[in-house]
């Protein structure tokens, strides 16, 4: 990678088009000035008044907020929130992202909006302490008719995408947007488009029969690092050595590894971009 190389790709991000589909999550800060901390008269605990609240998309929202912000042309996210208040709250903080498209994003009463709350207690010239954080959750798969929403968004989209980006956030395996249903409509996408590039980053690890036949056209990321770009590499765990699938370079992600016979994809910038 050389500078000119490097501009060479930046210039180009104002012309891509792309699909981010995954668990957006609403992150939502409370500051609280621990100098008007009061005792409940009621139950005789601390009371921490908060004397702010910032909302921003969190998780698979993250990665639209980073695309946005390198100059992405159109960003497409697919995925859900509720019809309540923090569902209300994601969606106007994702409406405020350059070149975002809310056309393929579901809102449902048969789901909760993924929510992180983060109270931050702020003392002067210190750095943020953040307590307990409170997390809003689902704990079951999303009904069918969600995931053949979804599914659908994703067939009508693909034909216009340069590039998708499949975020799983939720802790809950099949409790989030990315279920299995979901992954086979994903790699039926890249047998049908072998061009189109698929980024995956995921905290859970699905049977590899479910990516079998994409492994051209995935990465997966997760704190990841690596030496070099232009490249995108599949790798397997195998006892303690991470090994190349198809004949890339090795590179190294997050310890410790899953289990062995599941893949890893790793993210990194390809040349097609």
């Amino acid at each position: 990678m050389t500078p000119e190389r490097f501009t060479a790709l930046t210039a180009r991000f104002a012309r891509l088009r792309v699909a981010v589909v995954g668990d957006f999550s609403l992150d939502r800060y409370f500051d609280i000035d621990p100098a008007r901390a009061e005792t409940s008269l009621e139950t005789g605990l601390p009371v921490h008044n908060v004397i702010g609240v910032r909302c921003s998309p969190g998780a698979a929202g993250n990665i639209v907020q980073n695309l946005a912000a390198l100059g992405a042309g159109t960003l497409w996210p697919v995925g859900f929130c509720g019809e309540d208040g923090e569902g209300f709250e994601l969606l106007k903080a994702l409406r405020a992202v350059p070149g975002v498209s809310l056309d393929n994003f579901l809102r449902t009463p048969e789901r909760r909006t993924f929510t992180y709350t983060k109270p931050l207690v702020h003392q002067p010239g210190q750095a943020p302490v953040e307590l307990s954080r409170l997390d809003i959750k689902n704990w079951s798969p999303p009904p069918p008719d969600v995931e053949e929403e979804l599914g659908i968004a994703l067939r009508q989209l693909a034909p216009d995408l340069d590039a998708l980006v499949v975020m799983d956030q939720a802790s809950i395996p099949g409790a989030g947007v990315v279920s299995a249903a979901i992954l086979r409509q994903v790699r039926d996408l890249t047998v049908a488009r072998p061009q189109l590039t698929v980024l995956a980053d995921s905290r859970q690890i699905y049977d590899q029969g479910n990516w079998k036949g994409t492994e051209k056209h995935f990465s997966y990321s997760n704190s990841t690092k690596s030496k070099k770009i232009d490249e995108i590499c599949l790798y397997k765990k195998t006892n303690a050595k991470v090994q190349s699938i198809n004949k890339g370079k090795v590179f190294f992600g997050r310890d410790p590894f899953p289990k062995i016979g599941h893949l890893h994809f790793v993210t990194i910038v390809q040349q097609s971009l």
